[in-house]
């Protein structure tokens, strides 16, 4: 009935420098951002495990396009449609 997003995270000095985001459901998962929520390559999987076997699809990275503050303004000032 509906989806749910749940999203957690951590601030403990001696953790693992690792931040990504990655969405889990009931028929695979998706690694939204792979290193420091921004960086690709994005990517879906059958199931719940992040395998190479497991991989449905995965997104190709842009050169020059890996600032998504950047991105956005382009996107935004340069792309959009008037």
């Amino acid at each position: 009935m509906g989806q749910s997003l749940y999203m957690n995270g951590r601030c403990i000095t001696g953790c693992d420098d690792i931040y990504s985001s990655y969405a889990h459901g009931t028929k695979g998962m998706a690694i939204a951002a792979a290193h420091n929520d921004f960086n690709g390559p994005s990517s879906t999987y059958k199931g719940q495990n992040a395998t190479r076997k497991a991989m449905i699809w995965q997104s190709k990275d842009i050169h020059g396009e890996m600032d998504p503050y950047l991105n956005e303004w382009n996107d935004l000032i340069y792309r959009h449609p008037s």
